[in-house]
């Protein structure tokens, strides 16, 4: 895995309400594994847009989203049956709002399946809590995702059942 520590991550967010507690919450998680994948992943408008000019246009958004993912350390995750996930979103500039942004954690889940980390992504895979922040760095944009393995029979809640 990648040699980064979690204390070399920026984490001086600049939130627009003055909030930070999502933020809080990513960094108090104790992750099992961190990767990123460079560059900017599609929003939800670029996917909406593509679909709208051919019908084919969107699976090839979604065909470099994954072939960009897999350019990334996460080749090298173990095969995993649950997780929480976290990402923080870092974007070249603010032209998109934070929920297009961070509608591509489908990417990340999608790509978790792609590279056999992950049997799938529903209900029994993927767990509460869901932590997605965004952040602008025009010169490095990127996704920085955390992963956290958890137990398979715990419900949403956080109770196994």
């Amino acid at each position: 895995m990648q040699e980064e520590s979690f204390e070399d991550i920026d984490t001086d967010f600049n939130i627009s309400n003055g909030k930070t507690d999502h933020i809080k919450v990513l960094f108090s998680i104790d992750w099992d594994y961190y990767f990123t994948i460079k560059g900017e992943l599609p929003t939800r408008n670029e996917e909406i847009n593509a679909s709208k000019e051919h019908w084919g246009a969107e699976q090839k958004l979604k065909k470099g989203a994954l072939e960009q993912a897999g350019w990334s350390d996460i080749k090298r995750l173990p095969k995993l049956k649950a997780i929480q996930l976290g990402a923080i979103f870092y974007r070249k500039d603010r032209n998109y709002d934070p929920d297009n942004i961070t509608s591509a954690h489908k990417y990340i889940l999608d790509a978790l399946q792609e590279y056999d980390i992950l049997e799938n992504d529903g209900w029994r895979q993927v767990k509460s809590p869901f932590i997605l922040g965004w952040k602008r760095d025009k010169h490095n944009p990127r996704t920085e995702i955390f992963l956290k393995e958890v137990d398979s029979n715990q419900n949403n809640s956080g109770k196994k059942g």
